[in-house]
């Protein structure tokens, strides 16, 4: 039996030679599935991931041997059919990520999780997950993405940096842990006091609420980047100037922005936004005449991006993106650098196997064509959660520079 490989330090990075080392020993069939660690999710919690192949089974290949041997050695697993921690056995005390696909159809012995106590990234099932898991005893854990209630428990986690919510709300009473660094709120109440505990945030993405009130954002004196996108109201602008290490305001399609006037205040931070109403070009006009750094493009409704539209057939919706312009001017690449449709459409079917529900991932059909991303979905519902992604997925600087570099 090998040795469980040790997985790198909070303060070591990846290099070629550690890669070689860490994988000497690796069954082939095993190093032909590994993640490039230099990519996310793997970088970003200091492991080492294999993505099992779609339908895979314990007599498949890998065989289960050698996914075994590849836990011992401190390698993840990340799955998109279904998969059973009880395969695992004792190995799964060495195991370091456990990724579940949004788009998966079960995770056994879901439980068991709790015994993974070098586990380092966590990414849960989004829907079918009963009862409370309990993984306050994952001490070594720098990344949580979860849609479910069950592992609240994490939240807290002395270790955990890396954190994504997407949900309606959360508790009250529950709090993020003080190495949080980067937080993604998906969520429809957002309540600021889950953030307390974390002054080291550097940042925070708040999307889909109904009201963002910045007033209430505790001392977050390392917050370097906030981002809004998709909320409905947001208040207290004059809250920012209470964030000294505040670099850059990010904003998409926020509904209704009170008080736009106060962000000319914020001298030491950028505003970069889109669809947003409230910043209209008189204001733009001001921030410009005081020498401050904002990036604002036109108003451009939802509805002129990303097209919803009756089948011709009847019976079904189409999402349709093909506003070439737009995507060029978030962009801004040479002529010659548009991404093609193809590379569009996956970014996008990416967005909703992660952010879609299983009932939206699993009615949504692509039909894309020459020039347009097109999806077709079972009712006019599903057509706004579907826009609503895409949305945001386009309006995200992370996602625009996968794009670009693809591209």
């Amino acid at each position: 039996m090998n040795a469980p490989m040790n997985v790198p330090g909070d303060e070591e990075m990846f290099s070629l030679e550690s890669l070689v080392s860490r994988l000497r020993g690796l069954p082939d069939s095993v190093i032909e599935l590994l993640w490039d660690p230099f990519e996310l999710p793997s970088q970003d919690f200091g492991g080492i991931v294999m993505r099992l192949p779609d339908g895979w089974t314990p007599g498949g290949s890998p065989s289960l041997d050698e996914v075994r041997e590849a836990a011992r050695m401190g390698v993840g697993v990340a799955w998109g059919s279904y998969f059973d921690l009880e395969w695992l056995g004792s190995d799964i005390r060495y195991i370091t990520a456990l990724v579940c696909s949004p788009a998966a159809e079960g995770t056994g012995h879901l439980e068991r999780v709790e015994e993974a106590s070098s586990l380092r990234c966590l990414m849960t099932p989004f829907v079918g997950v009963d009862g409370v898991i309990d993984v306050s005893g994952l001490i070594e854990l720098r990344k949580l993405v979860t849609g479910e209630t069950a592992f609240l428990s994490g939240f807290g986690l002395p270790r955990l940096e890396d954190l994504h919510y997407m949900g309606n709300s959360l508790p009250d009473g529950i709090r993020t842990g003080p190495a949080v660094a980067y937080a993604v709120l998906d969520v429809a109440r957002f309540d600021a006091k889950i953030l307390e505990n974390s002054s080291g945030l550097r940042t925070l993405q708040v999307e889909r609420a109904r009201h963002v009130d910045l007033n209430t954002l505790p001392e977050l004196i390392s917050l370097e980047n906030l981002s809004l996108r998709l909320c409905k109201r947001v208040t207290g602008v004059e809250g920012l100037r209470q964030l000294p290490s505040l670099r850059e305001v990010q904003m998409a399609f926020v509904t209704k922005l009170e008080e736009p006037e106060r962000l000319l205040a914020l001298d030491h931070s950028g505003v970069h936004a889109w669809g947003t109403p409230a910043l209209d070009p008189a204001l733009i006009r001001r921030a410009k005449e005081l020498g401050l750094t904002w990036s604002v493009s036109p108003v451009s409704k939802p509805a002129e991006i990303i097209r919803i539209s009756e089948a011709w057939d009847g019976g079904a919706y189409e999402v349709t993106f093909d506003e070439w312009n737009h995507l060029a001017a978030s962009l801004s690449p040479d002529e010659f650098d548009l991404p093609s449709t193809e590379e569009v459409e996956q970014t996008l079917r990416r967005a909703v196997a992660l952010r879609g529900s299983r009932g939206l991932r699993q009615s949504i059909m692509y039909d894309s064509e020459a020039g347009a991303v097109i999806a077709r979905v079972p009712n006019r519902r599903s057509a706004n959660r579907v826009r609503d992604i895409w949305l945001q997925e386009l309006h995200d600087p992370d996602i625009l520079n996968r794009i670009r570099r693809d591209s």
